[in-house]
């Protein structure tokens, strides 16, 4: 082989370039866990995750009356989960984790903050005269 036509092969692509790796933070099989147990979970950062509830303590809880008793296991020093549990009540803090939790009680956008270990009623769980609660975000923090 020349010379010159080592310098065109080195010099030319020939293959189409690759396409850029883009994270859309998509929760991982969340249409089968729509499907299966009615709950959307919508994106994260991968550090709020559900899980089993008879997997041990130091996990967030939800209790919703349509949904039951839900689980998220919490990693890292901050963790963030969008979805969306329609009448939720109660949420506990986790661990070492504060939880700030963003919900919507009879139309209206709230943010409540439960701390490590504390049960804070929501919706009607904080006034029995109030609608119900749908969660929309986790955030977490370890103290």
């Amino acid at each position: 082989m020349s010379a010159g036509a080592a310098e065109s092969a080195v010099g030319a692509p020939t293959e189409e370039p690759l396409s850029a790796i883009v994270e859309d933070y998509g929760y991982p099989d969340a249409a089968k866990i729509l499907a299966e147990r009615g709950i959307k979970l919508i994106k994260g950062d991968g550090h709020i995750l559900l899980a089993d509830c008879a997997a041990g303590t130091g996990q967030a809880e939800v209790w919703s009356r349509t949904k039951g008793h839900l689980c998220f296991k919490l990693s890292g020093v901050t963790g963030l989960l969008t979805m969306e549990v329609p009448e939720a009540y109660l949420i506990t803090g986790a661990g070492a984790h504060t939880i700030v939790a963003d919900i919507v009680v009879d139309g209206v956008p709230s943010t409540v903050t439960v701390a490590k270990g504390e049960f804070r009623g929501i919706g009607e769980g904080s006034d029995p005269n109030s609608g119900p609660a749908t969660l929309l975000t986790f955030r977490s923090a370890a103290a």
